[in-house]
């Protein structure tokens, strides 16, 4: 038989085809490591993000909001020092997680993070596809709250030289000292807690003369209120500045009952007694101080904030009721005539600016009844007389000081105090 000259070619043609194959796979292989090498880049941006972020949980526990201000720009920051390739964009910052399905769904001890990138092909646009879409999730956060995160005593420094310090019925607070525990007489009933590197003085720890146990030593607790921003001075002066003598300079009066109103004030003093002061809901700017004896004050949905020269005094026979404002009540404030903007108002009764060392003294003979957060960051609290402060939320300052009286703690929820073994750690 004749063999077909047609065929001497054919090698020829296969190792073409078998040349281009290879190539082929040589450039998908290239688009195929670039996208493998760029995912890596971005879980580790979505690792670092998530760990920076939850970081802020402690200071984030009381701010009512998804994701707050100090946990946005942990995250953004670790995204940013952590040289996130061009194009890359950090799309999600969820205080609880909000990956249906996931164990941590909602938890706001747990923060979710999502990066994204749109990353370009090289060999492959030759099949059509110019970019392939990619993401990378992570979560970290404590698998119990590290801190505690409300309803107790933070400061500084407590002092105990005498009174009490308690929880209501059925609750549990506690009390906390960053820095510095001295007690030498007095009752401290709800959990005594310190810092590990905190030290210890006096003749007693707590439960009076009996000389009970020291404070449980734990992880440092950082101050839970000092991602709060400070009020801008209300350009509001109302006309009740000064002194209110049963009579004058009042918004409103109907026998021994007067109504202020909110605004900026140098200083108001309450001389006399007998009569009820009620404030409207808003915002109170002293830039001066507050004084007053045997009355009545009143406020619902109200802050009272002090200024650097501003400062509180109470004396023999004051009955205090305050409730703070929420965050929907300062959200419902469109037009900010009542909060100024004020958008850390909420649930802050007492407030000091961290720029007011000056003291704030709670006298004989008060009642003093809060709702919300008595805060002095830079300031000494110092209870003179046999009176009471109820809280439902946080004092909060530099340093407490009981000479006498009684602070209970009426927490709405128990609160746990963590024992330095939990540790920050990426769950996803």
């Amino acid at each position: 038989m004749k063999k077909l000259k047609e065929e001497r070619g054919s090698i020829l043609v296969l190792a073409a085809i078998s040349a281009v194959m290879l190539f082929s796979l040589m450039a998908l292989s290239v688009d195929a490591g670039n996208l493998y090498f760029t995912q890596r880049q971005l879980q580790t941006l979505a690792d670092s993000t998530a760990m920076a972020a939850a970081l802020e949980i402690p200071a984030c526990q009381l701010i009512p909001q998804n994701r707050c201000p100090a946990m946005v720009t942990a995250a953004t920051t670790a995204f940013t020092e952590d040289n996130a390739p061009a194009g890359a964009t950090l799309a999600a910052i969820n205080n609880g997680p909000a990956l249906a399905g996931d164990p941590n769904f909602g938890k706001a001890t747990y923060v979710e993070t999502v990066v994204t990138m749109s990353v370009p092909s090289y060999f492959a646009r030759v099949f059509g596809t110019n970019t392939v879409p990619l993401g990378a999730r992570a979560e970290a956060g404590y698998a119990v709250p590290a801190v505690v995160p409300s309803k107790r005593v933070w400061a500084n420094t407590v002092e105990l030289n005498g009174g009490n310090i308690k929880d209501a019925p059925g609750q549990t607070g506690g009390v906390y000292a960053n820095s510095t525990a001295f007690a030498d007489s007095g009752n401290i009933s709800a959990p005594y807690t310190l810092n590990t590197s905190g030290s210890i003085t006096g003749n007693c720890y707590n439960n009076g003369n009996s000389c009970g146990p020291p404070p449980t030593k734990v992880a440092a607790q950082p101050d839970p209120l000092s991602s709060s921003v400070e009020p801008a001075m209300p350009g509001i002066s109302p006309t009740n500045q000064g002194t209110l003598n049963n009579g004058n300079n009042n918004c409103t009066q109907g026998g021994s009952n007067y109504t202020l109103c909110p605004g900026t004030y140098g200083s108001l003093n309450f001389n006399g007694g007998g009569y009820t002061v009620t404030f409207a809901p808003g915002l109170y700017y002293f830039t001066g101080a507050l004084n007053g004896s045997a009355v009545t004050l009143s406020g619902s949905k109200v802050t009272f904030f002090f200024a650097g020269s501003g400062s509180l005094t109470t004396n023999s026979g004051e009955v205090w009721n305050l409730s703070p404002p929420s965050a929907a009540d300062i959200a419902a404030d469109t037009t900010h005539a009542l909060y100024n903007n004020c958008t850390s108002c909420a649930d802050m009764s007492i407030w000091q600016s961290a720029a007011d060392s000056n003291l704030m003294i709670i006298d004989a003979g008060y009642n003093m009844t809060m709702q919300g957060n008595i805060y002095a960051p830079d300031a000494e609290v110092r209870m003179n007389g046999s009176g009471s402060i109820t809280t439902t939320e946080q004092i909060v300052c530099k340093q407490l000081t009981l000479d006498a009286g009684t602070i209970t703690i009426n927490s709405s929820g128990a609160v746990g105090v963590s024992d330095g073994s939990q540790r920050l750690s990426l769950a996803e």
